[in-house]
């Protein structure tokens, strides 16, 4: 999931700032696609969790950032196999939710 979100929000690199009137809307639907497709590319059991699949860009000290990121859902069931032991709970415990994220600056 790490390397999906990294790779689209650095996809924006490839693009020609003087062929665009907009570039930061440019930018975001172009990473918004490259993120699509690689999630389309994940394990067939982590693609199928992906609650939350965005890209966003915003502006923090006269930077324009892009976000990528992408959640994955374990309320179901967890990552990794884990042992229940009772009133004790499973171990290894494990988070709800797993996220990725990657911002840059552009």
């Amino acid at each position: 999931m790490q390397v999906a979100v990294d790779r689209a929000t650095s996809s924006v690199f490839s693009l020609d700032r003087r062929q665009s009137t907009a570039f930061a809307q440019d930018a975001l639907n172009y990473s918004s696609s490259v993120l699509e497709a690689l999630s389309g590319e994940l394990p067939a059991l982590a693609a199928s969790r992906i609650a939350e699949s965005s890209c966003s860009t915003r502006s923090a000290s006269g930077l324009e950032l892009l976000e990528c990121t992408l959640v994955a859902d374990g309320e179901e069931s967890s990552f990794l196999p884990q042992l229940n032991f009772g009133f004790l709970g499973a171990f290894p415990p494990l988070p709800q939710n797993l996220t990725a994220r990657s911002t840059i600056a552009f």
